[in-house]
């Protein structure tokens, strides 16, 4: 008996060889779990019979659900803007000294300025930036130098308008005053 035993195992495991060799090498249905297989298993020697084999069904892998990535920004340090009266803050001014240095460039480059008027309005911008630097340099401009700054920056506002319609032209030519008519 052990030997009829023996030749069964032997039959079933050869059996079982050549059904997986016969539906790997046919290539009918799918392995991937979505449809059955079918093939043929030889049951003795020289005849076989059709079987289906359902695949197994294949273990769910859950993979987490991505979380959303929150960015948050790099905090920017608070720098609070002083008010108009309070620390160095001095925008009015400092746009008033460009609009000044443009208008001295704009007279020379015209010619309504001479190069001695020029040089002359330049230093007085320089020496109104330097007083407006001594204010800012203790952190805080006070009334009084804001007062200061102002009534310097008024007086080179009129030092320009006065050297620009002084009738000096830069070469040595003096301006046409008044209306100019053909006659």
């Amino acid at each position: 008996m052990n030997r009829l035993a023996l030749a069964a195992a032997l039959l079933a495991v050869t059996a079982s060889s050549a059904f997986a060799q016969q539906v790997d090498t046919t290539k009918r249905g799918q392995r991937d779990g979505t449809r059955p297989t079918t093939g043929v298993r030889p049951t003795t020697p020289g005849t076989t019979t059709p079987v289906t084999v359902t695949p197994r069904p294949q273990p769910v892998v859950v993979t987490p659900k991505p979380q959303p990535v929150v960015v948050t920004p790099t905090p920017r340090p608070v720098v609070e803007q002083p008010r108009w009266g309070l620390g160095a803050y001095t925008p009015g001014i400092d746009r008033r000294q460009a609009e000044q240095a443009r208008e001295i460039e704009r007279g020379h480059r015209n010619g309504s300025l001479t190069d001695r008027e020029y040089r002359d309005l330049k230093a007085e911008q320089a020496r109104i930036a330097e007083l407006e630097r001594r204010a800012k340099a203790d952190g805080t401009v006070t009334r009084e130098e804001r007062r200061q700054l102002r009534s310097a920056q008024d007086a080179a506002g009129r030092h320009i308008i006065e050297e620009e319609t002084d009738n000096e032209r830069a070469g040595g030519r003096r301006r046409h005053s008044g209306w100019r008519g053909w006659w």
